[in-house]
């Protein structure tokens, strides 16, 4: 009796290669039309929606990372459907080209090594080594990119000397219009009562200077102004204190409830026209005082 030929069976590492890739493919292509088909808004409300935490910090950057991680869906998922489809199609050069990669490795870490205990082990562990610094290499490129969908609420794509991190919006706002009202050259006294680390910072080259009241020195901000830091007001600075700082200009920035004098919001006009500029608010008034002036000798406060 003749028997029929027997079909050459498929490796076992090519059948998992490609149930792998077809695999990839399918779920690259179904992520991909997801992004592009439902409305991101839509997923970020449902996001925001099952966030436990009330803080309003907390839900932004919720609705932010959100937005990053459907983005790369919609644009990486397409590109990714294409090479995983491509290399379906190629799985068996692929699969050989996997096996040579594995057998020139273990040739050149463990088979070159002398034939003895010392010699295997040496190689065995420039095995591991190796295994080690790609799983390194693979976790640093996803930590990468989580740390950076984890920044997108903030910065976007815009660098931190744009977006001003770490501070609040009204901190913001007042670098902003100092920015564009004051050359770089320029001197500036402040009298505040909020910490001007990131003036300074923000604003470099300009130069900043503010006199911290002693009761205030060692005393560290909290939000939303609730410990309230002593000030001086101009007319409360010691004698000479302006004159020896010779600045070109004078800035009042408080936000306090103690020291904010609402008739005073709105005594600075440019200020207030940047703002209304900006919000595209024409009846804005802030809710916090800040005034620029010039500095000149006969300056009175």
């Amino acid at each position: 009796m003749n028997s029929k030929p027997l079909k050459p069976s498929l490796p076992t590492s090519s059948i998992v290669v490609s149930i792998g890739l077809a695999t990839g493919a399918f779920l690259c292509t179904a992520i991909s039309l997801a992004g592009w088909i439902i409305p991101v808004e839509v997923v970020q409300n449902r996001a925001v929606e099952r966030v436990p935490d009330t803080d309003v910090y907390v839900r932004f950057e919720v609705f932010g990372r959100i937005e990053a991680i459907w983005w790369l869906f919609a644009y990486a998922g397409p590109l990714l459907s294409v090479a995983s489809i491509r290399s379906w199609m190629k799985r068996d050069r692929i699969v050989e080209g996997v096996r040579q990669s594995i057998a020139e490795v273990r040739a050149m870490l463990v088979d070159a090594a002398p034939k003895s205990w010392m010699g295997s082990l040496t190689g065995w562990i420039k095995c591991v080594l190796f295994g080690a610094a790609f799983v390194l290499a693979v976790s640093h490129l996803f930590g990468g990119a989580w740390d950076r969908i984890k920044d997108w609420p903030y910065y976007r794509l815009d660098d931190g000397n744009e977006v001003l991190p770490n501070i609040s919006e009204s901190n913001r706002e007042v670098i902003r219009y100092l920015r564009t009202a004051t050359p770089e050259d320029s001197r500036i006294f402040v009298a505040s009562d909020q910490k001007l680390f990131f003036l300074s910072y923000y604003l470099y080259p300009r130069k900043i200077y503010h006199r911290i009241h002693p009761d205030a020195e060692h005393l560290i901000p909290r939000a939303n102004q609730a410990r309230q830091l002593a000030a001086y007001r101009l007319d409360e600075l010691p004698p000479g204190v302006l004159n020896d700082a010779n600045p070109d200009y004078v800035l009042e920035y408080f936000e306090g409830k103690d020291y904010v004098i609402p008739e005073r919001n709105a005594a600075d006009v440019a200020w207030i026209l940047f703002e209304r500029r900006r919000l595209n608010d024409p009846s804005y008034i802030p809710s916090y005082t800040v005034v620029l002036r010039r500095y000149e000798e006969s300056f009175s406060p």
